[in-house]
């Protein structure tokens, strides 16, 4: 299977995205000989799969710089009780830092899930979703279909009253961010007798696998560490980056008619703006390009995450 991410290529076929008319579901495919023969000279991007990589890197690496200081500090050692609690006091200060940095970078990580259901790792549909599958499916305990038509929907009914995204048509206050830190349910798919939980691998691997995270920070550090450093980012931290993002990118406060912004590419861009997400806009406008085909700038005015964060909390950002 070769490799390679140059401009125009991209999995093949109509972004059922780019029209508001056009079906949620992939357009009916070649027949399986020819699939077959197609998935063999399919080329993954390897632009995508660098990044993720970059960012487990980055993961493991904090993560284990954290347990590495928290051993240094050593007080959580002590058999006794005076010991024991400055042990956690040591945890919680080390993990609260981890708790910051491990949820903008899991968040990060979860960006190429878009990516994914657009298609974007590989020059067919079906070797993309499998390339998703082995990087990150079990990670995130995530269908890629299953999020593919909800982010499909998105696209198709921004601003309409059932678009699937929709934390962006919610006021925009403190006291609503507020809010967000317990929202747990971002990438919870709603069950009903319509639409029933589809039961695969993705899920339990995931569960068993941020268990085993938490189970190993308790035994490298202890429970305050590992509280803060990895489940606190993955049932708080997550949710609420995507939902400030959200708003980041969609919400308006003056007419409450949603707008798609582009941003800066600072710092804040790197953790809230990846895969092209800092270019949302654009992203909006051309939905089947590739992230790395979007342009590495945005407008020249376009404002930061941080300063449309502060400016959407005074009611201030009107673009």
């Amino acid at each position: 299977m070769r490799t390679g991410d140059e401009p125009g290529s991209q999995a093949t076929g109509p972004d059922p995205s780019v029209s508001p008319a056009a079906p949620v579901s992939a357009p009916v495919g070649p027949t399986k000989a020819g699939q077959r023969a197609s998935d063999k000279a399919a080329r993954v991007h390897v632009r995508p799969v660098i990044d993720v990589l970059l960012t487990y890197g980055l993961l493991v690496t904090g993560t284990l710089l954290g347990v590495l200081v928290l051993r240094i500090l050593g007080p959580h050692q002590a058999p006794d009780l005076i010991g024991r609690i400055l042990g956690w006091m040591a945890g919680a200060a080390v993990g609260i830092p981890l708790l910051v940095l491990n949820s903008l970078l899991l968040h990060r990580l979860g960006l190429f899930v878009h990516a994914a259901s657009h298609w974007q790792f590989a020059t067919t549909r079906p070797v993309s979703d499998r390339v998703f599958n082995v990087l990150l499916a079990g990670f995130f305990g995530m269908d890629i279909d299953e999020y593919r038509k909800k982010h499909f929907a998105h696209h198709q009914r921004l601003g309409e009253s059932d678009d699937p995204e929709d934390d962006y048509s919610r006021p925009f206050s403190w006291r609503g961010v507020l809010k967000l830190l317990t929202q747990r349910d971002s990438f919870r798919r709603p069950t009903t007798p319509e639409r029933p939980r589809v039961r695969n691998w993705f899920r339990p691997t995931s569960k068993a696998l941020h268990l085993s995270i938490v189970a190993g920070l308790s035994l490298s550090g202890n429970l305050a560490f590992a509280a803060m450093a990895w489940a606190a980012p993955v049932f708080f931290g997550l949710p609420f980056m995507v939902s400030v993002r959200n708003y980041c990118e969609h919400h308006s406060p003056s007419n409450g008619v949603p707008v798609s912004r582009n941003f800066k590419a600072d710092l804040t861009a790197f953790f809230l703006g990846a895969a092209g997400f800092h270019l949302h806009g654009r992203h909006h406008d051309r939905p089947g390009v590739p992230y790395w085909q979007l342009g590495a700038e945005a407008d020249p005015d376009a404002r930061s995450y941080a300063d449309t964060f502060l400016r959407l909390l005074q009611g201030d950002a009107t673009r």
